[in-house]
């Protein structure tokens, strides 16, 4: 609270004698008093601003120091990914050609299978078509 008083009637007054009316006189009187009154410990001072400033010039320098450092851990890991996934590459490579030997040596095996019986039978079906045209 303010140490100086603040005379009120003596405002009043003179704000009558100004032009003002009685409802009038009394609201300026009181708007006044309540401004005079109000706790203005609160309020930031030009060191509590320039305090922040430099507070937030810090966070500001340490979240660009953060973003640096989460920029080059992003970097070393799209790194290794890019490692791991030539290295599935590879495999996936190995893996398919492995895969394609065993499927050609399959199909040999069937070809040589089917050519094992194919050959008789067409021969049998040969030698009994010839029979059947002797027969008639």
């Amino acid at each position: 609270m303010s140490a100086v008083t603040f005379d009120t009637l003596r405002m009043v007054k003179r704000l009558r004698e100004a032009g003002f009316s009685d409802v009038q006189a009394e609201a300026v009187t009181d708007m006044m008093r309540e401004t005079r009154e109000m706790d203005l410990s609160n309020l930031a001072t030009k060191h509590d601003v320039a305090s922040v400033k430099q507070d937030l010039a810090a966070v500001k320098q340490e979240l660009k120091q953060d973003i640096d450092a989460v920029k080059q851990e992003i970097a070393a890991v799209r790194q290794d990914l890019k490692q791991e996934i030539a290295g599935v590459r590879q495999e996936l490579k190995q893996d398919i050609a492995a895969a394609e030997l065993r499927f050609k040596a399959y199909a040999e095996s069937i070809k040589s299978e089917l050519l094992k019986w194919l050959f008789p039978l067409m021969f049998g079906q040969v030698a009994a078509t010839v029979a059947l045209i002797k027969l008639l």
